[in-house]
């Protein structure tokens, strides 16, 4: 999938504004990356926040497909 935009130089994002969700994962080259997460009824202005969050929970979780609520929900109980 091609990236809109790239996170800490490894996370590839894509936003659908219509759909309002978010496909991230990890990018070898800064411009395509493979979907590891997908998450759904998120705004644009949340899409850095689900990035990290996602980063962070990756090594525990792997793929994550979620609301954008629940992964807050999920990230808020993993502390």
């Amino acid at each position: 999938m091609k990236s809109d935009f790239v996170y800490k130089n490894e996370w590839g994002v894509a936003y659908d504004p219509i759909e309002e969700t978010m496909n991230a994962g990890y990018s070898m080259d800064g411009e395509n990356f493979s979907s590891e997460f997908l998450i759904t009824e998120i705004q644009e202005k949340d899409i850095l926040i689900a990035i990290a969050i996602c980063a962070n929970l990756y090594s525990s979780y792997g793929a994550i497909v979620a609301p954008y609520k629940d992964l807050l929900e999920l990230y808020k109980n993993s502390l």
